[in-house]
């Protein structure tokens, strides 16, 4: 644990040079990138400048990206003040913590891709998704803070908007490879051109790699039920010690052509691999998860003296696959009158040797219709009014050799020990018996938002939206903020905004499970949020933001057990009240030389009084950029996660503090070719995420991060 002097003395270099992002410094443009000139559309809709922007935005350009050396986004979103990427237990998927507010499947942020949610109605999340590819995002827009009056739905902790390149970016082919530690290989084309008053692109990334062999599991949760059933003579089957199966194949293609009033995109995301610490918490080296994402979007945009119109049109498709071995071959297990696992209340000891095996399926197709209208007729006002209805549907598939329909009281004699069942599965698609039944879901919503700048120097923004949903009803949710021009270099902001997070198609349908069901009287999760915000910035030579922040969670899912239950319900029982402040800023010392970083603080409690779990009280982000000659630099991050506590009901020791450095260098070594190679953990420490609380029983460990690995690049362009 860090001390209050050590706290301090971060505080107070961050104070004198605390910033956010990679410079970029060049003949062609020198200065701060990252500043509060930067513009943003996730405070209103619509375009504007960071510092007039009512929330607390950052920006992230495609080349803030090359100088961090990211190879994909989450180590980009590590460069945000008050956002942690963690893990979580669903396939180690990212979970994007901001301000305190984290869950294991963290479906409390919304992510965009070009303005279109990526959510998920399965889980309420991005899905197994591990992570997105950098090399066709032309900026990252985050919103830290509640965005549901313009966005909608999960926009809860924060929003993060991911906008691809468009032809004008590339004007040109770009080609590009990189190969590393871990029999990482990953290979780009990227091309753009403009013609005929069209602008064209279109890029196909691929990656693969083997993951860290030394990211150990020494207990899973086959161990916990082999020590209990060593008495009985029966052979442990757990395959612990053992790595995470974290090896992954991707494929990502963008499709893009634009003219004065159209945009056409189509997007397909696909991603093959094993599933991370096991679907059942038990490692499972043969197991594979499959996803697939599809996003068409066509939207029509018409300016005239007063009205600024969009209309879009979009749909996308979620497939997910999972070949899972739940337990290991020739494991025992406990199983219940429904064929289920049933710890409490067994009718016999089972044997599986070829694995208790489920392979579950989902496919979503979401379709929206969204149209905003911006109107500057009035004096001092900026008008947007917006509507839009989707249609959301999901439909699940299943095989298994197990749970009710396949092993129960019903269909097979169990005797009280020593049956056993192979690895014959049984297909309960479109039965009662599977996971989750089919469903469907039907939104729609109308917002308005008046931008006021009554005077010079002040602007009122005062918004609100409401939403209807199929299946479990109607909210709406308010915005206020007022900007203040205090001075030259000075702005102040007062923001105050309400949110919601839908419930997941899990959270209401989930049936024939042992461990959790789902409630169909849930209602929506909501946050009040109040922020102080004051932004400085002198020029393109130093820029600083202070936030202070508050809010209050009502109406918490989650899942708890009933009197004389096995199984947890889903319930609003959870309550949340959390408190900050984020320090920001860059400082542009000299003509070459940058430095950057921010410091983050944030305390949350539950209705008990109790610390919220793993999230991270204290973070520092750290960043330095040299340019040393015309065409190379180097740059160096440094971040540390400090004061993580773990739920109170779970004893295991405290979670370590960590600290991460990483080192990129790079050259522009002739007119077309750029190589860059990156460290990552340059001194090899063995960091860790939590593991969640609700899955501690099983996986009594934590989850072990990547140790030292290298990375090298090189891209190669040229005009069409």
């Amino acid at each position: 644990m860090k001390t209050r002097k050590q706290l301090s003395k971060y505080l107070l270099f961050l104070l004198a040079c605390s910033g956010s992002y990679a410079q970029n410094f060049s003949d062609e443009e020198p200065g701060l990138i990252g500043s509060y000139a930067d513009e943003t559309e996730a405070g209103t809709g619509q375009a504007q400048s960071v510092g007039d922007a009512p929330a607390v935005a950052t920006v992230i350009s495609a080349k803030d990206i090359k100088r961090m050396g990211a190879t994909n986004l989450d180590q980009v979103l590590e460069s945000v003040p008050g956002l942690h990427v963690s893990l979580s237990s669903n396939n180690l998927s990212p979970v994007y913590s901001i301000r305190g507010i984290q869950t294991d499947k963290n479906p409390q942020v919304l992510m965009l891709m070009n303005g279109v949610p990526m959510t998920e109605l399965f889980l309420g999340d991005r899905g197994a998704r591990s992570t997105l590819p950098i090399n066709s995002i032309e900026r990252v827009e985050v919103l830290r803070g509640p965005g549901s009056t313009v966005y909608g739905a999960d926009a809860f902790a924060g929003v993060i908007n991911v906008i691809t390149k468009t032809g004008k970016n590339i004007n040109g082919i770009e080609i590009g490879a990189s190969a590393g530690s871990f029999n990482s290989q990953q290979g780009w084309v990227l091309m753009g051109a403009q013609r005929a008053g069209w602008d064209f692109y279109f890029s196909i990334e691929a990656s693969s790699t083997d993951g860290d062999d030394d990211r150990e599991v020494h207990i899973d949760s086959q161990t916990a039920f082999d020590s209990a059933l060593a008495g009985l003579g029966i052979p442990a089957a757990s395959t612990a010690p053992d790595q995470l199966h974290t090896d992954k194949d991707r494929v990502d293609i963008h499709l893009q052509a634009a003219n004065e009033n159209w945009t056409l995109r189509a997007w397909n995301w696909s991603q093959k691999g094993g599933n991370g610490p096991g679907i059942a918490s038990a490692l499972d080296s043969s197991g594979e998860g499959k996803a697939n994402n599809y996003m068409l979007d066509t939207s029509y945009q018409y300016e005239s003296k007063f009205y600024k119109n969009k209309l879009r049109l979009s749909y996308t498709e979620h497939n997910g696959k999972i070949k899972s071995t739940l337990f290991p071959n020739d494991t025992a297990l406990p199983i219940g009158t429904d064929g289920n696992l049933d710890i409490n209340n067994p009718i016999a000891l089972v044997g599986f040797p070829d694995g208790f095996i489920g392979n579950p399926e989902v496919e979503e197709k979401h379709y929206r219709l969204d149209f905003s209208s911006f109107y500057s007729g009035f004096d001092k006002h900026l008008f947007r009014v917006a509507a839009g209805s989707s249609y959301e549907e999901l439909n699940a598939k299943e095989k298994k050799n197990f749970g009710p329909g396949v092993l129960d009281e019903n269909s097979i004699t169990l005797p009280p020990i020593g049956a056993s069942i192979d690895g014959t599965l049984t297909n309960v698609t479109n039965t009662a018996n599977i996971f989750i039944p089919d469903k469907d879901r039907t939104i729609y919503y109308a917002s308005l938002q008046d931008q006021w700048n009554f005077s010079p120097d002040w602007t009122l923004t005062l918004g609100v939206r409401h939403d209807d949903y199929s299946d479990f009803g109607s909210t709406t949710n308010p915005r206020a903020a007022l900007v203040w021009k205090t001075g030259q270099n000075l702005t102040t902001k007062l923001l105050y905004g309400r949110a919601f997070r839908a419930p997941s198609f899990a959270e209401l349908f989930t049936v024939n499970n042992p461990i959790v069901e789902g409630n169909r009287s849930l209602d929506p999760e909501v946050i009040n949020t109040y922020e102080l915000v004051f932004g400085y910035e002198n020029h393109d030579n130093l820029h600083a933001t202070v936030n202070i922040f508050y809010y209050e969670i009502d109406d918490l899912i989650e899942f708890a057990t009933e009197p004389g239950q096995t199984s947890s319900m889903a319930q609003n029982i959870g309550e949340q009240e959390g408190r900050g402040l984020e320090l920001e800023g860059g400082w542009n010392i000299t003509d070459t030389f940058a430095i950057s970083g921010n410091y983050a603080y944030q305390t949350t409690e539950d209705k008990h009084g109790d610390p919220t779990p793993n999230a991270p009280e204290n973070q520092v982000y750290l960043e330095a950029v040299w340019q040393f000659k015309t065409d190379w630099f180097a740059s160096t991050q440094g971040s540390w996660i400090g004061d993580r506590k773990r739920s109170r009901n779970d004893n295991r020791d405290d979670i370590d503090d960590y600290t991460l450095l990483n080192l990129t260098a790079g050259c522009q070594c002739f007119s077309r070719l750029n190589m860059s190679i990156s460290v990552k953990n340059i001194f090899d420490k063995n960091n860790y995420e939590p593991s969640p609380y609700e899955v501690q029983p099983a996986y009594p460990g934590d989850y072990p991060l990547e140790g030292r690995s290298f990375i090298f690049s090189a891209i190669y362009t040229f005009k069409l």
